[in-house]
């Protein structure tokens, strides 16, 4: 790997939010929606239930779960993010959000915990990332919910050189296969300045998803490569039953 821990950069830098500005609250809702609407038609939620999103960037689902009538915690690594966070939910009571690393669980338990827009997979060591999932079973009372890549897409997909242009800054965007994990490198100048940032995410199969989970004591029960809840696309979407309701 070529930058230990990029995440604590990159997500906190202010150009994160330049460069993945397309990625509105529209996208957010539609899935939420549908998750939603999911679990409540199979009985797996009940109205007013305890959420906590972790990895919650911004909170675009977080801030949306609360307006669906959760009681949300978002946490997030990005101190910047959690800002933003809080500003853009000040008049909403039942939302509150605080910076925390996903590998140290809080000490409390949610109906429903949720990992989402590949948050996972972050770490070189494969013991790390299975921490996380455990820490989203422990956290839980009922559900996990992990939205994660797909990997044979992503792999199969792979754009492996891109330009993009956002706000008069051309991001140079390489992407390589590197130790079973997507290597993203992102190079460009502001203002006479180089920068290079790196995201990098350990491409695991849903089969091994499953059978970690399993290893932790969580059953699937759904699974869906979209959002649209297709069996086929770029997603690996995964709930997991923890506990009966």
């Amino acid at each position: 790997m070529k930058q230990q821990e990029w995440f604590k950069n990159w997500f906190d830098s202010p150009y994160y939010p330049v460069l993945y500005n397309h990625r509105n609250t529209q996208e957010a809702q539609f899935f939420i929606d549908k998750l939603v609407e999911f679990l409540f038609h199979q009985n797996l939620i009940k109205q007013g239930c305890t959420w906590l999103d972790t990895a919650c960037g911004a909170g675009r689902h977080a801030i949306y779960l609360a307006q669906k009538g959760f009681q949300v915690t978002g946490i997030d690594l990005s101190p910047n993010s959690i800002t933003e966070a809080i500003k853009n939910s000040s008049d909403i009571k039942n939302v509150q959000f605080s910076v925390q690393d996903i590998r140290i669980p809080l000490q409390a338990k949610f109906d429903v915990v949720s990992n989402l827009f590949t948050s996972f997979g972050y770490f070189e060591d494969d013991q790390d990332n299975f921490k996380v999932l455990q820490n989203l079973v422990i956290q839980s009372k009922h559900l996990v919910v992990l939205d994660y890549l797909n990997a044979e897409y992503v792999i199969k997909n792979l754009i492996k050189e891109e330009q993009i242009e956002k706000q008069g800054i051309i991001f140079h965007i390489t992407r390589e296969i590197v130790n079973n994990a997507v290597l993203k490198t992102i190079a460009f100048e502001d203002k006479e300045v180089s920068y290079t940032y790196y995201e990098q995410v350990k491409l695991y199969t849903p089969a091994q998803l499953i059978a970690f989970f399993k290893q932790l004591g969580g059953h699937i029960i759904v699974q869906w490569s979209s959002y649209e809840m297709r069996k086929e696309g770029n997603r690996c979407i995964l709930i997991a039953k923890t506990r009966s309701l």
